[in-house]
């Protein structure tokens, strides 16, 4: 916390990222239930959650072309734009095409917003701080889900979905407002980030074969935290669980999760990211191992904790490790790949998730997910402990900010 307290530009995008993971968190467990208020099967669910995974995949993946062309600014804020008119829309949504074309939007300006928060927190934080920078903006997840869970549970059983979205449609429009207002663009000082990519010997594995491997892990275990996030709201609705339930039960896991990601950023800074990817691992196996036998209240609250930290600790040290092996002029389009392996994974989980169930079973689903988490874990064995950049740590670019007014004349 004292990285997000000392650096003002850190905090803004942490505000940033919170306006768009409040709307994920706290909107996704309910979408399921929603579409089938208009009819949709199991299958189609599938399809639409893989849609609205499609569009953040692709927002990500566009990131380093759009701020190549347009500035950080107009980017970022117009992402907030898009995001906020399209929940408004969803009020007067009344068909399911509709809804599944404005979540993916919502979904698509999202991924663009995520992936500069991302480049933006290295040219604003040292490298000797970047795993407790990427673990603060990786908080805003369980506190999400949290604060995300319980507040559009309780509207949903107060009013119903239309006053829902009005709400998420206030919140979001505070990531545009500091967008436009309050967060800088500046290039990062020399040292914010790696000016070259870590070099090895010529016997030893260059970085892009490291970045290679460390992608390949996170897609295998980002596909079983996306079924286990999925299969949690779906199997509780097929046991007669309320949304209200549903939703409690994903504010519980973000609760659980909120210590694990204060921890793991700092400790990596000093022990490495290697053992932390591994520990998301081992967390998002669990998770859908017990969500084969979960049918109790307390069990599902125990699917949601494990799949949600296997997310944060996933989310947090993957950039932080990918910036660790990328150059600076390489992070506008390289960085962006490591959170589209999220995406991906949920399009390819998501869309073939309702079908598996419908044909063969959700254990037979949950059981092959688990297997993907385990040879996940065994193949990041092979990165290094640690490529960490050894290059002088400037200040934080807000220490100036931090001292009293008459000092900034001194």
């Amino acid at each position: 916390m004292k990285t997000l307290l000392q650096n003002k530009q850190l905090r803004y995008l942490f505000l940033c990222n919170f306006a768009i993971v409040f709307i994920g968190f706290g909107l996704f467990p309910v979408l399921p239930l929603y579409a089938a208020e208009f009819g949709a099967s199991p299958s189609f669910i599938g399809i639409y959650l893989a849609v609205t995974y499609i569009a953040i995949s692709v927002g990500s993946i566009l990131t380093g072309q759009l701020v190549e062309h347009f500035s950080y600014k107009s980017v970022y804020a117009a992402a907030g734009a898009l995001g906020m008119v399209s929940l408004l829309l969803l009020v007067w949504a009344d068909a399911l095409w509709q809804i599944v074309i404005l979540t993916a939007l919502v979904w698509f300006a999202g991924g663009v917003g995520l992936s500069i928060s991302s480049i933006l927190a290295t040219t604003h934080t040292p490298s000797s701080e970047r795993g407790r920078a990427f673990g603060m903006l990786a908080l805003t997840s369980p506190l999400g889900a949290l604060i995300g869970s319980l507040v559009v549970g309780r509207l949903v059983a107060w009013s119903g979905y239309s006053l829902m979205f009005v709400v998420l449609a206030v919140e979001w429009s505070v990531f545009p407002a500091l967008a436009l207002t309050r967060v800088r663009y500046d290039e990062p000082a020399h040292g914010s980030a790696s000016s070259q990519p870590a070099r090895g010997s010529s016997s030893t594995p260059q970085p892009g074969i490291y970045f290679s491997l460390l992608l390949a892990t996170v897609l295998l275990a980002s596909m079983t935290v996306s079924v286990g996030r999925m299969g949690l709201s779906m199997t509780m609705k097929e046991q007669l669980f309320s949304a209200s339930e549903v939703s409690t039960a994903n504010a519980l896991g973000g609760l659980f999760t909120i210590p694990v990601t204060l921890m793991i950023g700092s400790l990596s800074d000093r022990l490495g990211r290697k053992h932390f990817l591994f520990m998301g691992y081992v967390l998002a196996m669990g998770g859908t191992l017990l969500l084969i036998a979960a049918h109790e209240l307390w069990q599902f609250w125990l699917v949601a904790a494990l799949v949600l930290a296997a997310r944060s600790v996933i989310t947090a040290m993957s950039p932080a490790y990918a910036t660790d092996l990328l150059s600076r002029q390489s992070l506008n389009r390289t960085l962006p790949l490591v959170g589209t392996m999220n995406w991906v994974s949920g399009v390819i989980g998501f869309a073939g998730s309702g079908y598996v169930i419908d044909s063969f079973g959700s254990t037979s689903l949950y059981g092959a997910t688990t297997a993907l988490a385990v040879l996940a874990g065994v193949m990041v064995m092979f990165l290094p402990v640690s490529l960490t950049m050894k290059t002088p740590a400037p200040p934080p670019p807000e220490a100036s900010e931090a001292l009293p007014e008459i000092c900034k004349y001194c």
